[in-house]
């Protein structure tokens, strides 16, 4: 493989090298990577990486979160509005997308959903715990409201989330009580405030 002088230190020479097994920090997340592309200059020590390289890292970091059930489906997502009784336009308005963002997570539309805060608020909305969903949603639910957006939502009561009448919209959901001052946005604060009550410095 080519190698070239080292951009760093000017004096050494960026040598291609495959390893075997290499874990690194990518974009925040430790992954595993099986012969890795790296080339590491003889003088400094000083690593890079080409596109195609860091391309394929990335595909193992989604390919990870994944697996963790950390990136809903097209499914997930689907499931998770209509168990709320919410329609796209609806749906859109509380995570603070557009409708068309809305129907390609659903469609699965370039990809699908991508990690990052919304993705982390479906997920908590599709968790097995529905007093831990349901807080998150009556949150989400106040701050469209107090955005000015009207939203026709219900809550299912206990009984219709068995199986088979999962969409059973029976009652007007109550407003929760009112954050403390300094609550942060939904997509900021929504993880801290299921173990505790956080606000912003």
């Amino acid at each position: 493989m080519a190698s070239f002088k080292c951009p760093a230190c000017g004096k050494g020479r960026m040598e291609t090298q495959i390893v075997p097994n290499f874990e690194t920090q990518f974009e925040g997340f430790t992954i595993q990577v099986k012969d890795a592309e790296i080339s590491q200059c003889t003088h400094c020590g000083e690593q890079s990486y080409g596109a195609q390289e860091l391309q394929r890292w990335k595909e193992i970091k989604l390919a990870k979160l994944a697996e963790l059930n950390q990136i809903p489906s097209a499914d997930v997502v689907k499931r998770v509005r209509e168990h709320r009784g919410l329609s796209v336009s609806d749906f859109a308005s509380l995570l603070g997308v557009t409708r068309q963002t809305v129907h390609s997570w659903e469609r699965a539309e370039g990809g699908g959903m991508k990690f990052g805060p919304a993705a982390m608020l479906v997920c908590l909305l599709d968790s097995e715990s529905h007093d831990e969903a349901d807080h998150v949603f009556s949150y989400l639910v106040r701050f469209a409201r107090e955005r000015g957006q009207l939203l026709g939502v219900l809550l299912p009561r206990p009984d219709d989330r068995k199986p088979g009448n999962p969409q059973v919209a029976s009652r007007l959901l109550q407003p929760p009580p009112k954050a403390a001052p300094g609550f942060c946005s939904p997509a900021a604060n929504a993880l801290p405030r299921l173990r505790k009550a956080r606000t912003c410095s």
